[in-house]
């Protein structure tokens, strides 16, 4: 378990990195772990616990911020994508499509390494978002 003050440091530089305003003083977010009583329960892992912001909105603030599991957080966080969120999430993914560092599969690495900066073809595109929608209906989105 890190130490407090180095977890501070790491989720405000994580919400930095995401452009989410964290304004929150270490003795502030101290004070919501230890009413939690979580703070030997927080990780990664689905059933461990977090400090996520109410309905995935704003920024880290206080009366903004609750503990949860990460298993309700990803739940909340679904549930409160909103059309438009989720139809620039789609087009993003679709305008790029994923990297492949060739660890994996050398020669799809290789590929892609050549194609980078190339736009995908309107097939490969029409692909990607016909399996994206039947992912989304799954879902039940």
């Amino acid at each position: 378990m890190p130490m407090p003050r180095k977890a501070y440091t790491v989720q405000k530089a994580d919400a930095k990195a995401r452009n989410i305003p964290f304004l929150l003083t270490f003795e502030q977010w101290w004070a919501v772990w230890v009413a939690s009583g979580h703070w030997e329960q927080r990780g990664r892992r689905a059933d461990q616990y977090c400090m996520a912001r109410k309905r995935d909105r704003g920024g880290y603030t206080v009366g903004n911020v609750i503990i949860i599991t990460n298993a309700e957080n990803s739940r909340m966080v679904r549930e409160n994508w909103s059309e438009a969120h989720y139809a620039k999430w789609l087009v993003a993914i679709v305008k790029v499509g994923k990297a492949n560092a060739g660890k994996l599969h050398p020669k799809l690495g290789a590929l892609n390494r050549s194609r980078k900066g190339k736009l995908l073809s309107a097939e490969h595109r029409q692909a990607m978002r016909d399996g994206w929608e039947r992912r989304r209906q799954r879902l039940g989105k």
